[in-house]
């Protein structure tokens, strides 16, 4: 009995885990790691239903295109990269 009930401690942890893991990689941008539109989008609708009043920003990095074609992707990644960890600094989740 103490076997079978350590197994499905296991198996549920494991289940949650892979749950979160699907969740995150739905929901979040695999390059800069904060949400992504998907979960912006959700939230919307959420905060909409609650009759909350929101707002959007929006931003442009502006010659992203030329930074990715005169100096490479990678640096064109590493400018997302650091605008994505200056949003999340400034405004967090």
């Amino acid at each position: 009995m103490i076997i079978n009930f350590c197994l499905e401690i296991k198996q549920n942890l494991f289940t949650a885990a892979r749950s979160k893991a699907l969740e995150d990689m739905a929901y979040t941008d695999s390059l800069t790691g904060i949400f992504n539109r998907r979960k912006c989008e959700e939230e919307f609708v959420n905060m909409d239903q609650s009759g909350k009043t929101f707002g959007m920003i929006s931003f442009d990095l502006n010659n992203l295109k030329t930074t990715n074609d005169t100096k490479g992707h990678e640096m064109g990644d590493l400018l997302i990269r650091s605008f994505a960890q200056i949003l999340n600094d400034t405004f967090g989740k």
